[in-house]
């Protein structure tokens, strides 16, 4: 890890704070004493001991000259990791889950491979946020446009303070996340992100980056979820966790609401089924949203009417089966 100034116009290598990890073979040498260096080695790891860099790798110091304040060097052990590391690459241009859909504070993503022959393929990655066209009345309604990994509608919603708390205190009771999960004081956000061009992959799970975990709607949501290292799946048993399921319900339904009162019904008629639409193992979270909110899934106006611009509900709705001969 290497960091410089970056408003120092005059002094552009990285002289800032730089660490990296020792190798194996050095965590002996870390200290004069041979006993307590042999204890080191066997039994801390060296992720816990980050030693002072020095930037002297010309493809790092061209990142100074080029005006970046903060570089990361990963080094590759072997041919198959190389491979990994392009196929996460390559991830990243994917439209199955955008990875920048809830990094509002990142515009622009480059993307750039050198190869050992010298071969450069490069790319980027766009994000742009805007006032929601089919409600420019809702400031926790916004239209991001991610160039050609596509359109989608966001909601973002705060979380409950108390409530958030209170699910953190009883995780770290029933002690299934860790401790330090009770000095948070920031403010939490739970987001929606329907896709509004053509039907793409199934919604993917974010903890602000996509994970795993399939959403349990067609669409991606975000929260602040605790997650293993690996960040494959989402534990509904960790209170946190399902209390934070329940707050992404909570906003489907606040946002199916309001496209089913707007005026462009012809779009909006999809995008409301599929917020309704839960997967059945976890459709009971919607459903508890709609009774905390005086309603019920059976009686909520979620069911497009044909041929008209109204709506019905699953309890009231019905068709007509097709003729069947004279």
């Amino acid at each position: 890890m290497y960091s410089r100034d970056p408003d120092d116009t005059v002094d552009q290598s990285f002289s800032g704070y730089s660490f990296r990890f020792p190798a194996p073979g050095e965590m002996t040498g870390l200290t004069d004493d041979d006993q307590l260096g042999r204890r080191l080695a066997a039994e801390v790891s060296p992720f816990d001991l980050p030693v002072p860099a020095c930037a002297d790798d010309p493809e790092v110091l061209r990142f100074g000259f080029e005006g970046f304040a903060s570089v990361v060097k990963l080094p590759l052990r072997d041919d198959l990791a190389v491979a990994e590391a392009r196929r996460q690459v390559d991830a990243l241009a994917s439209t199955e889950a955008p990875v920048l859909l809830f990094l509002s504070r990142i515009s622009r993503l480059e993307l750039e491979v050198r190869s050992a022959d010298g071969n450069v393929s490069s790319g980027s990655l766009t994000r742009r946020e805007s006032p929601a066209r089919l409600r420019p009345d809702l400031d926790w309604v916004r239209e991001v446009d991610l160039g050609p990994q596509g359109r989608y509608l966001l909601a973002r919603r705060p979380t409950r303070p108390q409530l958030l708390r209170d699910a953190i205190r009883r995780s770290v009771a029933g002690r299934l996340v860790d401790a330090r999960w009770l000095d948070w004081d920031g403010e939490a956000w739970v987001g929606v992100a329907l896709p509004l061009d053509e039907r793409r992959a199934p919604g993917r799970t974010y903890t602000f980056l996509p994970m795993r975990e399939p959403s349990p709607l067609a669409a991606h949501v975000h929260a602040p979820f605790f997650a293993k290292l690996a960040r494959r799946e989402v534990a509904l048993d960790v209170p946190l966790n399902d209390y934070l399921m329940g707050e992404i319900a909570a906003t489907c339904l606040q946002l199916l609401r309001a496209l089913r009162d707007g005026i462009d019904h012809q779009t909006v008629m999809p995008l409301v089924v599929d917020l309704a639409a839960w997967n059945p193992d976890l459709r009971e979270y919607l459903s508890q949203a709609c009774e905390e909110a005086a309603s019920s899934l059976e009686a909520e106006q979620i069911v497009p009417v044909a041929g008209t611009d109204g709506w019905s509900s699953l309890r009231d709705a019905y068709t007509w089966p097709p003729r069947l001969g004279n």
